[in-house]
C-alpha cells in the first residue's frame, strides 16, 4: 500500500530534474553565445539576477581582479544598489507625509497672513494687536517648520547609520570567515609538517633506539643504587614534640611560643635552654588543656610522670606538619595551659647526672645498633670544662655530602637529602641547633664531633673515648629518615641515636622516670 506514492513520486521526479538541468544547460549556452556582448556592455547586465550569478564567467578581459574578486565585488555593489533602492520605497511614504505637512502647515500661515489683510482693512483700530499676534503666529509656525526638517535630517541620518551597520556587519562576517579559513590553513600546514618531521626522524633515529633504551635501563638502576626514588621512609614513628606556637614560660614569668627560643634562654624553675629541636615530619598529636603536642612525650603532674596520649585529659586533634622541642639543663619544659603550668619533660628527659639511667641508655643502643650486649660504657676523660660526656653535636664547618655536593652541617635544612651510612640517599627531617661552648670532642676531616656522637668504625657503631676539649660557637646535628648520615666521610648516627628504633626506648625512659621519683 505504501509503494505506490513512492513510485508515483519517484516517475514525476525524473522529469522535473532533467528538465531544471536542459534550462541550466541552455541558460549558459544563451550566456556563452552573448557572453562578448555582455561583457562588452557589462554595466547595463551587472544587475540582471541571472547574469549576477555567472558574474566570473563574465569578467573583462581588461579587469585586473580575479574571477571569484570581480563576482564578489560586483555582488557587493549589486546589494548596495537594492538596498538603497528599497529604503528609498519605504522611506518614500514617510517623506511625503513630512512634505505634505510642510506644504499645510506654509499654507496655514499664508491664509492667517490674507486674514490679517482681511482684518487690516476690516479693522484699522486693531491692527497693531493682530500684527503681533500674526507676528508671533507666524513665528511659532517658522520654529515648527524648521522642527519637522530636523526631524526628518535626523531619520535620514538614522537611517544611514542603519546602513552602515548592515555594510559593517557584511565586513565582519567576511574577516571571520577569512580568518577561519586562515587557520585551517596554517593547523593543516603544522600538522603536515610535523608528520614529515616524525617520519625522517623515525628513519634517523631508529638505530640508536636499543642504545636509549640501555642508557634509561642503566639511569634507572643508578637512580634505585643511589636511593633518590623517593620510596618509603625509615623516619622515626614517633617523636616527642610540640606545635611550634606552644607558649613557653620563662624566667620571669612571661612566655614566648617555643618555636622562638634559642639556646641561652632562661626558663621558669631555674633551667636554661640548651638545644633547640625542630621537625619537618607529620605527626599526629592531641590537645592537653589546650597544649598540642605530640602523644609519647612525657608530662609530670604531681611529680608523677606519664605519657600525654596515657593522661585522661589528652585528645586526639589530627596531625602537624612541623613540631619543635627543647633541650633544657633542667630536663623540664614550662608550658602555659588553659589552667595553669604544666611541666614536661625536654628532648632527653634522663638527668645526666642519673649514671645508672645513662649507663643503661648507652648499653640500650650499643647492643641495638651492634646485635651484642654492651659490657661497659667508655669513659670519657674528665676534664675542668666537661666533666661529663656531652650531648651528641657537630661544628658548624663539618661537611655532609649532598646531592648537590658538600655543604656544611650548619647551611642544611629540612627535606635537603644527604649520603646515609649505607650509601643511599636520606631527606633531612628535622635540625638540632646547640649551645655553644667548650666541649670533648674528635677530629672528623675539617670539623669536629662530640663524644656523644655514634661513628661506625672497624664493624661496630660506637662512642669515642679519648678526645681533646674544643671550644665552638654553636653546635649542630641531624635527624633524617634513615637513622644515620655521612659527615666528612665518616657513617654516623643522627641525634635519635636509634633512628626508627627509638620508640622502643619509651617504655624504659617512662619507667626510669617513675622509678626515681618513688619514695
Amino acid at each position: 500500500m505504501e509503494e505506490g506514492p513512492s513510485k508515483a513520486g519517484s516517475a514525476w521526479g525524473s522529469p522535473i530534474l532533467v528538465s531544471v538541468v536542459l534550462l541550466i544547460g541552455m541558460l549558459c549556452i544563451m550566456t556563452a553565445s552573448q557572453r562578448i556582448a555582455i561583457m562588452a556592455n557589462w554595466a547595463s547586465y551587472r544587475m540582471n539576477p541571472f547574469y549576477l550569478m555567472m558574474a566570473p564567467f563574465l569578467k573583462p578581459a581588461n579587469d585586473p581582479r580575479s574571477a571569484f574578486q570581480f563576482a564578489s565585488d560586483n555582488y557587493s555593489e549589486v546589494l548596495k544598489i537594492y538596498i538603497d533602492k528599497a529604503i528609498a520605497v519605504v522611506m518614500a511614504p514617510v517623506y511625503k507625509v513630512f512634505e505634505v505637512l510642510s506644504t499645510s502647515i506654509g499654507s496655514a500661515v499664508n491664509g492667517v497672513a490674507g486674514v490679517r489683510a482681511l482684518m487690516s482693512n476690516m479693522f484699522g483700530s486693531v491692527q497693531a494687536m493682530v500684527d503681533v499676534f500674526m507676528r508671533r503666529f507666524g513665528s511659532v509656525g517658522h520654529s515648527l517648520v524648521r522642527t519637522f526638517q530636523q526631524l526628518l535630517q535626523a531619520m535620514e541620518k538614522s537611517w544611514g547609520v542603519a546602513v552602515s551597520s548592515v555594510y559593517a556587519g557584511l565586513s565582519v562576517i567576511n574577516s571571520i570567515k577569512n580568518s577561519i579559513k586562515l587557520m585551517v590553513t596554517i593547523t593543516i600546514t603544522i600538522l603536515v609538517v610535523l608528520a614529515v618531521m616524525m617520519f625522517w626522524f623515525f628513519f634517523a633515529l631508529w638505530p640508536l633506539l636499543p642504545l636509549i633504551t640501555i642508557g634509561g635501563l642503566m639511569v634507572a638502576d643508578f637512580t634505585d643504587a643511589m636511593g633518590m626514588d623517593n620510596g618509603a621512609s625509615d623516619a622515626v614513628a614517633s617523636i616527642a614534640c610540640f606545635d611550634p606556637a606552644t607558649p613557653v614560660v620563662l624566667s620571669d614569668g612571661s612566655v614566648k611560643p617555643i618555636q622562638e627560643m634559642t639556646p641561652g634562654t632562661l626558663l621558669q624553675g631555674g633551667g636554661v635552654v640548651e638545644g633547640v629541636l625542630r621537625f619537618e615530619e607529620r605527626c599526629d598529636v592531641y590537645s592537653l588543656r589546650g597544649v598540642v603536642v605530640t602523644g609519647s612525650h612525657i608530662v609530670y603532674e604531681n611529680e608523677t610522670a606519664r605519657f600525654v596520649a596515657d593522661h585522661p585529659e589528652a585528645l586526639p586533634c589530627g596531625t602537624r606538619d612541623a613540631v619543635v622541642c627543647l633541650l633544657t639543663s633542667h630536663r623540664r619544659i614550662p608550658i602555659q595551659t588553659e589552667t595553669g603550668i604544666l611541666q614536661f619533660a625536654d628532648w632527653e628527659e634522663l638527668d645526666e647526672k642519673d649514671t645508672a639511667a645513662q649507663q643503661a641508655w648507652y648499653e640500650k643502643v650499643y647492643s641495638t645498633l651492634n646485635g651484642i650486649p654492651a659490657t661497659s660504657c667508655p669513659e670519657t676523660p674528665e676534664t675542668p670544662e666537661t666533666p661529663e660526656t656531652p650531648d651528641a653535636g657537630f661544628s658548624g664547618s663539618t661537611r655532609i655530602p649532598t646531592e648537590s655536593g658538600l655543604v656544611p652541617i650548619r647551611l642544611l635544612l629540612p627535606g635537603d637529602r644527604v649520603r646515609a651510612a649505607d650509601g643511599k640517599s636520606t631527606r633531612i627531617t628535622g635540625l638540632v641547633t646547640l649551645a655553644g661552648g667548650s666541649k670533648a670532642a674528635v677530629p672528623v676531616g675539617i670539623g669536629h664531633a662530640t663524644t656523644g656522637c655514634w661513628k661506625h668504625e672497624d664493624g661496630l657503631w660506637s662512642q669515642p673515648t679519648s678526645s681533646t676539649v674544643v671550644h665552638e660557637d654553636a653546635w649542630y646535628h641531624l635527624f633524617t629518615e634513615s637513622g644515620t648520615f655521612v659527615a666528612e666521610g665518616l657513617n654516623v648516627r643522627d641525634f635519635s641515636d636509634l633512628g626508627s628504633d627509638l620508640p622502643s626506648t619509651y617504655a624504659d625512659t617512662l619507667a626510669a622516670l617513675q622509678k626515681k621519683r618513688d619514695p
